[in-house]
């Protein structure tokens, strides 16, 4: 899985943590920031974690 911070002007320039499966899969979610403003990327990474498999539990449903 790739992923990448990016910011939005529409999004009022939050940053998001972008990822996407080999199947073309897309998933985001906000930043988790630390004290002074820059990305905590193991909080980050485990709120994706919990995202995936949200989603993906939500989708064998279907």
């Amino acid at each position: 899985m790739n992923f990448e911070i990016i910011q939005r002007e529409e999004d009022d320039f939050v940053k998001f943590y972008v990822g996407q499966k080999e199947d073309g899969s897309i998933y985001a979610v906000p930043c988790v920031l630390d004290d002074d403003g820059g990305v905590d990327m193991t909080a980050t990474q485990t709120k994706m974690d919990a995202y995936i498999e949200y989603t993906d539990e939500i989708r064998s449903y279907t």
